[in-house]
């Protein structure tokens, strides 16, 4: 766990294919295109653990797990680097099936297995449904980006002359090509 996100190798597929009369209800009390959860809702959010469009998004989803307890499951969090995010990317396209023929974000987010979109279209369900409003500044998601990224290489228990190796040998490999 690394600034509370917790790492789930995979994606569960097929959990959540119930059409959205059998997992929701509309409220009358609330947005015009609001609904209303039945159970607890899944917040799954996946991107470019580099971009602070994720770490936003991210942030988002723990806030509303922590100020809705009991209406919202723990998010899950696939924070991916360029490779994974590319291959995450293609996976979805197929799966969504022409939903999605373009995506240009560095972040996906879904509630109860629905797409809903990037970061900004997450925090724009949030406030409708939630009221959930985020205040934080752009400078902040900079720094958790930078942080996080720091402590995720670390993690990886690479030594530094390693790293500059790899990037070395990869960068005279594309420049002879």
């Amino acid at each position: 766990m690394v600034n509370g996100i917790v790492y789930i190798p995979s994606l569960a597929r097929g959990k959540n294919k119930q059409s959205s009369s059998q997992t929701r209800r509309r409220n009358p009390g609330w947005a015009k295109d609001a609904m209303e959860p039945v159970g607890l809702q899944e917040i799954v959010v996946a991107g470019l653990l580099t971009e602070p469009s994720f770490h936003m998004a991210v942030c988002a989803a723990e806030a509303l797990k922590k100020n809705f307890p009991t209406k919202i499951a723990d998010p899950k969090l696939f924070p991916l680097l360029e490779f994974a995010w590319a291959e995450f990317l293609q996976e979805k396209k197929k799966e969504l099936r022409g939903e999605v023929w373009e995506y240009p974000s560095n972040v996906m987010c879904f509630v109860d297995g629905q797409l809903v979109g990037d970061e900004k279209m997450l925090l724009k369900w949030a406030y409708d449904v939630w009221d959930y409003k985020d205040f934080k500044p752009t400078a902040l998601y900079q720094a958790i980006t930078e942080d996080f990224f720091t402590k995720y290489m670390r993690g990886k228990k690479m030594s530094i002359s390693f790293r500059v190796l790899i990037i070395n040998l990869c960068f005279q490999n594309t420049v002879k090509e």
